[in-house]
């Protein structure tokens, strides 16, 4: 049993001749074990990401940002959008709930790859340290192939997909 007191869930993937062809699902502490019917493992379909996803993602991401010392003119051009726009969407979440803007896909990509970066950074600290993570992001650096530079500094100049992805993975090789 977890800390909560439900019990935690483990799947396991069975494999034969290097397709999966069952998965095994133990609970922890109740001992049930169950079978998904052969074919692919649910854990190797691509994850259905939603509008609900991303506008969670931009209020963390907006309360993120000021830890991160990102104006919300900063945040916007992080995002791709303007600053009006970007007002806009937390305006609209903040007053509508469940009637939440409709975020480009584009966005919401880029919002799950910030909160990535910052989950790789979050896996490098110590334990009980994860202020760290946002000193690295914040402060210059020699590190990830940028030289006295910070994160954010570089996220800024370079706003391109591929600059964050890269960075991302550079960072997280440092994790394996």
């Amino acid at each position: 049993m977890a800390a909560t007191g439900w019990p935690v869930r483990l799947c396991s993937p069975v494999c034969s001749g290097g397709k999966v062809v069952q998965t095994r699902a133990l609970d922890k502490g109740v001992g049930m074990v169950s079978r998904v019917s052969r074919g692919v493992s649910p854990l190797n379909q691509p994850p259905s990401i939603t509008n609900l996803h991303g506008t969670a993602g931009l209020l963390w991401l907006s309360n993120q940002a000021e830890s991160w010392h990102l104006s919300g003119a900063e945040l916007a051009h992080l995002l791709g959008v303007t600053s009006t726009t970007l007002n806009d969407w937390l305006a609209n979440i903040e007053n509508n709930g469940d009637h939440s803007p409709e975020l480009p896909k584009s966005v919401i990509e880029r919002i799950g790859l910030l909160l990535g970066l910052h989950k790789a950074l979050v896996l490098l600290t110590p334990a009980d340290h994860s202020e760290m993570a946002t000193e690295w992001f914040r402060k210059p650096v020699n590190l990830w192939g940028l030289t006295c530079t910070s994160i954010r500094e570089h996220l800024l100049s370079d706003t391109r997909t591929e600059t964050l992805i890269t960075l991302i993975r550079q960072i997280r090789a440092e994790t394996t």
